[in-house]
């Protein structure tokens, strides 16, 4: 049974549009970026051409909008509201903990080359049509959001070369989704959700799930399957109480009748996953409300974002209705650390949930331990200019505190116990006024 919840932090080498839909979603979305230099902030009625980038970091509404052109961006890093919009092409990238509401009258049409890269929230009062070529829509995150509940998306093209694609890995709310013949249809990432009152489909294969992936496609009125849906059974086809089928062709779907929400079509429902730095050490936090079938999770680690090893021992579902979990990184390597969870199920089925990253400053101490390995007891020797009190803690794989001794200025040397512990790795942790230390330590 393959999980929910996949943030891409690695850019993946473009693939052409023939064999782009059967991995990642392609494009990917514009790096987010800031709300500085440029061109400057952006004003009512702007005109943003080609090689300009424009920003908005305020809030507010803009009653002439904005005309965005090929070449153009137009970044939103506030709360901004446009009553009206020409788009001939550009970019508008809305950033994390970002709003852009658009407005206006009659259908916003994608020409040629739209892309829009939404990180954050995106309400649209508008029926959306992809025409032309090279359009794209891309809700970039599991957090991003988009709210269509009264409009309709059409996703089409002049021919099924367009690239006219609208990628889907947060949630959106719409009141209808059409998708036809002549498009690059919809792709989606993993725990990502289409919310929608009524599909309209003439695509083959218009809905395609990323490897390994679960996605959820909700209605509560009528699903048309004009052409088969999907080749991907990780998409989860949500059909609402007394919604119905126009034709049953959904290919390989994995249907829910009698769905009262996404959630229920997602076998694992991940509500939280986070990391902290504290001192020199990671937390690693996540949350679920829901979970079927699974065994155990796995936390990974990474320096690079690319190569990953595992990081914490297992650590056991609480059960079906899920719950909290941590697991304390004691010794991250200076730096960029990338964490990346992994979920098992009792059949041995796995599925990756999403990465996270901290940053970690460079350790300023030189405390030793040894022996090591040991098999009863450790020296922790501490900096020879040493003039401030030092806390020493000794951690298990897990994070847990075993031991702590707090050692006064100007001592040379601290003494470990571990003849009572189990054999196993520890994590010794040193932590002065202003600087830490994180040191493994194994006992035999």
């Amino acid at each position: 049974m393959s999980k929910l919840y996949s943030f891409a932090l690695v850019i993946l080498v473009s693939i052409s549009v023939s064999t782009h839909l059967s991995a990642q979603c392609s494009p990917s979305a514009p790096a987010e970026g800031s709300c500085s230099g440029g061109n400057g902030a952006a004003t009512d009625g702007a005109n943003i051409n080609n090689n300009q980038t424009y920003w908005y970091s305020s809030t507010g509404t803009f009653q002439n909008g904005v005309n965005l052109n090929s070449g153009g961006t137009l970044r939103v890093c506030g709360n901004l509201t446009l009553n009206q919009i020409n788009l001939n092409g550009g970019t508008i990238i809305v950033t994390s903990g970002a709003t852009l509401t658009i407005n206006g009258g009659g259908t916003l049409n994608l020409n040629n080359n739209v892309m829009i890269a939404n990180y954050g929230t995106l309400n649209i009062n508008r029926d959306v049509l992809f025409q032309n070529n090279g359009n794209t829509i891309v809700n970039a995150t599991i957090s991003s959001v988009i709210n269509m509940p009264n409009y309709k998306m059409t996703v089409s093209g002049p021919n099924t070369s367009s690239g006219n694609i609208f990628i889907n890995k947060g949630t959106i709310n719409l009141h209808t989704l059409e998708v036809t013949a002549n498009s690059n249809g919809v792709c989606l990432g993993n725990q990502s959700v289409i919310d929608t009152k009524y599909y309209i489909n003439s695509k083959d294969n218009a809905i395609t799930v990323e490897p390994g992936a679960v996605a959820v496609l909700r209605f509560t009125q009528n699903g048309q399957n004009n052409a088969a849906l999907t080749s991907h059974s990780g998409l989860h086809v949500c059909k609402a109480p007394g919604a119905t089928f126009t034709g049953t062709n959904t290919g390989s779907a994995t249907i829910y009748d009698n769905c009262t929400s996404a959630a229920v079509a997602l076998p694992v429902t991940l509500t939280d996953f986070q990391v902290k730095t504290t001192g020199a050490a990671v937390q690693v936090s996540w949350e679920t409300e829901q979970e079927a079938d699974n065994h155990y999770f796995i936390v990974e680690h990474s320096t690079d974002g690319i190569h990953f090893e595992t990081g914490s021992a297992k650590v056991d579902s609480k059960g079906k209705s899920g719950g909290k979990y941590s697991w304390l990184d004691a010794a991250p390597a200076p730096g960029k650390n990338y964490y990346r969870l992994l979920q098992v199920d009792v059949d041995g089925a796995s599925q990756y949930l999403g990465i996270r990253a901290a940053t970690v400053a460079g350790s300023v101490l030189s405390a030793q331990v040894y022996p090591n390995p040991a098999d009863e007891r450790v020296v922790v020797s501490l900096p020879q200019d040493n003039e401030n009190q030092f806390i020493v803690t000794l951690l298990d794989i897990n994070g847990k505190q075993v031991l702590r001794n707090t050692v006064a200025p100007g001592t040379a040397a601290l003494e470990l116990d571990l003849s009572h512990l189990p054999s196993g790795p520890y994590y010794v942790m040193i932590a002065g006024e202003r600087s830490v230390q994180s040191i493994k330590v194994v006992k035999r």
